[in-house]
């Protein structure tokens, strides 16, 4: 799995090793950060890329769907007009 630009602007998770601290980022900065300082415990942690992948894996569900080419369902007869409903009945 690759770090999705779906996750860039949502608010990511991620515990602090050393003392549990929870730090909540945008997936955009756990993309370009390389360590950080802890506000629990003061110590300096590094987020390796391993460490990333997990992160976006554990929020995955939280990812958005690609926008592809939207799908129209037919609409029922009687809102197509009155041409469609003699061609139809």
């Amino acid at each position: 799995m690759s770090l999705s630009p779906s996750l860039f602007s949502v608010g990511l998770t991620f515990q602090c090793p050393q003392c549990n601290f929870t730090v909540i980022k945008n997936g955009s900065w756990f993309q370009v950060v390389s360590h950080y300082k802890c506000e629990g415990c003061g110590r300096e942690i590094r987020i390796t890329y391993p460490d990333k992948i997990a992160i976006f894996q554990k929020h995955a569900y939280l990812a958005t769907p690609p926008r592809g080419p939207l799908r129209r369902s037919p609409r029922p007869s009687s809102e197509r007009g009155p041409a469609a409903r003699s061609a139809a009945g």
